[in-house]
């Protein structure tokens, strides 16, 4: 080999490499586990978990890594348990063994211990939980609370084991987690998980087009658009996505047929044709380009900047910029409610607030720490408050926080459910999603995850 060849090799080798690191590893399946009651229950019944395990027929079980959990079925009432996720070998699973430390009555605040029929009981998975590499879904055990205490002192557990099927229904929660790869889908009339998908390397940004059945979610990692079918839960499509290095949010155009991407890295905001996949235009703006939000009402596309610290105001058909909105240091979400902009600043803790019709910033609103992102329900609107785990609630046009609502946490992306009047808060470090009722403005219930949630969006 010529001295002239070595740098060509070596330069390949060196990509080759790169692109081995930063590509999504291939292989591997996660499953969530979750556990609710059958029915209302007539005396509450507690038993300490140990350990969980999973079969194929004919083969050996594979433990899953579950720390001890204390199950009480009084704590579990019409909501769900998380058992955990697990990372199993692909294949078709029909068996699952729980192992039982001890179990009691709750009577009078008080554990009367019952006898365990056996400490390790087995149950059958129906229909079995098919999994193939990159898999990620989800196990539901029904516990049968009444009939696993036999004779008022013996507990037996009486659980049925059945593989997720997401139902076609009208009000539906998606929710990204980064972190694993998953997308969770959740119930909003009962505010339970009821299935996740795998979604390659780093699920980010996501948004709903309804009318053509059709969910597209950012893979940061793997550079490209899953797109979900609605009606089936699948995954029918991939569009790659050139000239980027961190694609990180999705904006659609309002007939559906445009999508705008944002590349935080690559500071590219991008103009794809959904029914082609073809990129249509690109534009190199700020840098750390971020949330991108299509205001129909003045035919305008707004894209944050992180580093830029500001707003552009782009036309949606060639993106050239119109106007550049100066906002404070490092603007994130975006909110476009009763004719104004709202801007989330996280570094300076303010929401700046532009009136389109004024054609300048009417002026900032000093909220909580770290706000992230914004949304509008009637004449509200919502602040999440990172750096302080709340929420601050402004008024159209007003240039002061209204009320201040405490949920804890570190509340990122939210959405509403209109109709049953549900706002969705993901709190990443709890990994959970927090149900906060917009009528009376509290916490409902929260409901957990296997993973970081990042961005979510209702089906209604």
């Amino acid at each position: 080999m010529g001295m002239s060849e070595k740098p060509f090799v070596w330069w390949v080798f060196l990509l080759v490499v790169a692109l081995f690191i930063s590509s999504p590893a291939l292989g591997g399946t996660r499953v969530s586990v979750y556990l609710a009651l059958k029915s209302p229950v007539s005396a509450p019944v507690w038993f300490k978990l140990k350990g969980l395990a999973v079969a194929q027929d004919g083969e050996d079980w594979t433990e899953l890594k579950a720390r001890v959990r204390e199950v009480d079925s009084s704590k579990v009432g019409r909501g769900q348990v998380f058992l955990g996720i697990f990372e199993i070998p692909r294949g078709s699973y029909t068996r699952l063994r729980l192992t039982l430390e001890k179990a009691a009555l709750k009577k009078d605040g008080k554990l009367m211990l019952l006898s365990l029929a056996q400490k390790e009981a087995e149950f059958r998975i129906s229909p079995p939980l098919n999994l193939r590499d990159g898999d990620s879904t989800c196990l539901f055990l029904t516990w049968d609370v009444d009939a696993s205490v036999k004779g008022g002192f013996s507990f037996e557990p009486v659980i049925h084991v059945k593989p997720q099927a997401i139902p076609i229904a009208s009000e539906l929660l998606y929710v990204t987690c980064d972190d694993i790869d998953t997308l969770y889908v959740i119930r909003a009339d009962k505010n339970w998980v009821v299935g996740s998908l795998g979604l390659g390397g780093g699920p980010k940004g996501l948004k709903i087009d309804k009318d053509l059945n059709r969910l597209y979610v950012v893979d940061s990692k793997s550079r490209d658009i899953k797109v979900v079918e609605l009606s089936t839960n699948r995954v029918v499509d991939s569009i790659m996505l050139p000239f980027v290095l961190e694609p990180t949010f999705i904006e659609l155009s309002p007939d559906g047929a445009k999508a705008y991407v944002t590349d935080k890295k690559g500071n590219y905001l991008l103009k794809l044709d959904l029914s082609s996949g073809s990129v249509e235009g690109e534009a190199e703006l700020g840098h750390g380009l971020y949330y991108p939000l299509y205001i129909e009402d003045e035919g305008v596309l707004a894209v944050s900047s992180l580093l830029s610290q500001l707003v552009y105001l782009v036309d949606p058909a060639d993106l050239r910029v119109r106007q550049e909105v100066s906002v404070g240091v490092s603007p994130e979400g975006l909110l476009v409610h009763q004719g104004y902009l709202y801007v989330a600043d996280r570094g300076s803790g303010t929401v700046t607030v532009y009136s389109f019709r004024e054609g300048r910033v009417l002026g900032r609103v000093n909220v909580g720490a770290q706000p992230r992102r914004i949304v509008g329900s009637g004449n509200k609107v919502y602040v999440s408050d990172y750096g302080e785990g709340s929420l601050s609630l402004l008024l159209p046009g007003r240039t002061v926080v209204f009320r201040k609502i405490a949920i804890g946490g570190t509340p990122l992306d939210m959405a509403v459910c209109e109709r049953r009047r549900w706002l969705y808060v993901l709190d990443r470090d709890a990994k959970k999603v927090k149900v906060l009722g917009l009528t009376s403005e509290r916490l409902v219930t929260a409901i957990p995850l296997g993973g970081t949630p990042f961005s979510a969006q209702v089906l209604q």
